[in-house]
């Protein structure tokens, strides 16, 4: 960055390394702060029996412009939705979430670290199976080819669990607006019924 940026702004040594920490700094708080979100709407859900949906997907899929506001029609379907990122790592929620397993390790169940996302929703995907009031949705734009080897392992995770499992990996520049409705009708009315006991 110092090498890039000295010629336009004259900075020394000293003030780029300076503004990299402050840069780094600022990304651990907002990431703190986004767990500690995380970690109120979890014990909300648990203090109401309600249910809460994780987005398992890439961080660009948190575009309501590529996932064609999704999961914005969820909430307001009320259920909240947290994204991969925002899961609480806190020691308390992780015993409580994983007990005596290892909290971090998807190893037991991915051994091909290639793509750091596709990792991230591996992680994720067993948070979901393991926490009772977290559902997760898949999604994934143009059947994403770094996804695609996950996909059969995402679903194996949540179903092995007792979960529901669903997914919108057809996700492109076209928008069927009928029967993305009538998908997420359906996943709401199933979880209304899971809610109250009816599977």
């Amino acid at each position: 960055m110092h090498e890039c940026w000295n010629p336009l702004l004259g900075l020394t040594d000293a003030e780029n390394a300076r503004a990299i920490q402050a840069g780094l700094d600022a990304q651990q708080r907002w990431l703190l702060d986004l767990r500690r979100q995380g970690r109120a709407v979890l014990d909300q859900l648990e203090g109401k029996n309600g249910i809460g949906i994780v987005m398992l997907g890439r961080v660009y899929q948190h575009d309501p412009g590529l996932n064609h506001g999704i999961f914005e029609e969820f909430q307001k379907l009320g259920y909240p939705v947290l994204s991969q990122t925002s899961l609480p790592m806190d020691a308390e929620t992780l015993e409580h979430v994983f007990g005596g397993d290892h909290p971090l390790d998807i190893e037991d169940v991915w051994k091909h670290s290639f793509s750091t996302s596709t990792s991230q929703k591996v992680w994720a995907a067993k948070f979901v199976a393991r926490h009772p009031h977290l559902i997760g949705i898949e999604v994934s734009n143009f059947k994403c080819g770094h996804d695609a080897p996950a996909y059969q392992l995402i679903q194996t995770i949540l179903e092995s669990a007792g979960k529901p499992y669903f997914s919108f990996r057809d996700l492109d520049e076209n928008k069927p607006a009928a029967s993305m409705r009538i998908r997420i009708e359906t996943i709401d009315y199933y979880l209304r019924q899971l809610k109250h006991g009816v599977f």
